[in-house]
């Protein structure tokens, strides 16, 4: 039996996307190796957290072992973990992000790498000392790739920009696996719950027609530019139409006030933090969902409002493109007008509109949490195999 151990310590209490995509890798592995003794998954995670984890609700799975350590990723401390790993007999070890504990050994070693957004954008850590962490995670980044007998990214576009960024020669090392769409999404609430929940947001909030985005600020996500198009639909239009930005770093944030002072659509522009009920309900009658972002290491957002019947606009570059092409949108990110012009497209045209919609159903549905754990699976056992 191969013991392969899984370094889940990303999965933090406020879950975010690294954190889900552990989660659905764990409990899919989990399920597709159920029946055979082949494999055995050891899961580290940070004891402080372990205790309220959602990885509780796995406990039960007879191939999976828990292992809590004290230590968090993302500090000097990391990069020592070697003596927490060094009694668990491990064949193969995996972990989910560039910054790849520096002084381990003794096993096979997987990395994923989600993005290159850290290593690239610009802007990306905001602080004084904001270069400090860019050059750190560049540096970690290439031990990383030098380090690991393989490399996972979760699309060929990372793939392609992690190469040429570091101008790497061994791209058999590296494959790309793409992430799934969780099955919830798909489950349709009833209509009359829906719509109840809906009328309740509208009249809080006080909007009709509107555009909706979900995530954060950094400077690759576009809001600016996709706010700035906004404006320009606006004055070509003779009704009410809104903006909703949905995510708990939007609400109450000054960067996001001074940018709607700035283009003067304090009146339009609506910032939320909202139940997954609720967001559920405004995919459900958005206009679309804008997702204009400069660069993505997969996307998920784009494939998730695709799952909940909502028509898409998006970039034409990075995963966005490899993901999304022929079921949205696709716009230059760079062009304000680019963003205008498909905006007004779907909100003058109800068939375009209506076919989007069951483009991104049949698009979203190829892309399951089961088909990243078999691709995962298959990385594993060329490594072990070799």
């Amino acid at each position: 039996m191969k013991r392969i151990c899984i370094d889940a310590r990303y999965i933090f209490p406020q879950m975010d996307g690294i954190g889900r995509y552990l989660y659905n890798l764990i409990d899919q592995l989990s399920i597709s190796t159920n029946d055979n003794n082949e494999y055995h998954f050891i899961i580290l995670e940070v004891e402080e957290f372990a205790g309220n984890s959602i990885l509780r609700s796995l406990h039960r799975r007879k191939n999976i072992t828990f292992i809590r350590i004290p230590v968090k990723p993302q500090t000097i401390k990391n990069h020592f973990i070697g003596k927490y790993l060094k009694n668990l007999k491990i064949d193969l070890y995996h972990y989910p992000q560039f910054d790849l504990p520096w002084f381990i050994s003794g096993f096979k070693i997987i990395t994923s790498i989600l993005d290159m957004n850290p290593q690239k954008m610009k802007g990306f850590f905001p602080t004084k000392i904001g270069w400090i962490k860019k050059y750190y995670a560049i540096l970690t980044n290439w031990i990383a790739l030098k380090k690991s007998d393989k490399i996972i990214t979760i699309s060929e576009s990372t793939k392609k920009e992690l190469i040429e960024f570091y101008n790497y020669s061994q791209r058999d090392k590296i494959q790309a696996v793409h992430l799934g769409v969780d099955a919830e999404f798909f489950k349709r609430t009833n209509k009359e719950n829906l719509g109840k929940i809906l009328s309740g947001l509208r009249l809080k909030y006080n909007f009709n027609r509107y555009f909706l985005y979900v995530g954060n600020n950094r400077p690759h996500k576009n809001i600016e530019r996709v706010l700035t198009a906004f404006k320009a639909v606006l004055s070509q239009i003779d009704y009410k139409l809104n903006f909703l930005l949905v995510g708990r770093q939007l609400k109450n944030n000054t960067e996001i006030d001074l940018l709607l002072m700035k283009l003067g659509l304090k009146e339009n522009v609506i910032s939320l933090e909202l139940s997954d009920a609720e967001l559920n309900a405004l995919y459900s009658k958005a206009e679309a969902f804008v997702f204009c972002s400069l660069s993505e290491g997969f996307g998920l957002p784009v494939l998730e409002a695709m799952a909940l019947g909502c028509p898409v606009i998006t970039s034409n570059i990075s995963s966005m493109k490899e993901i999304a092409e022929g079921s949205a949108l696709l716009v230059d990110p760079y062009s304000t007008k680019s963003i205008e012009e498909s905006m007004v497209k779907l909100l003058t045209d109800e068939k375009l509109k209506q076919e989007l919609i069951e483009k991104g159903l049949n698009n979203a549905s190829l892309f399951t949490w089961k088909k990243c754990a078999e691709g995962t699976l298959s990385v594993y056992s060329q490594l072990l195999n070799a």
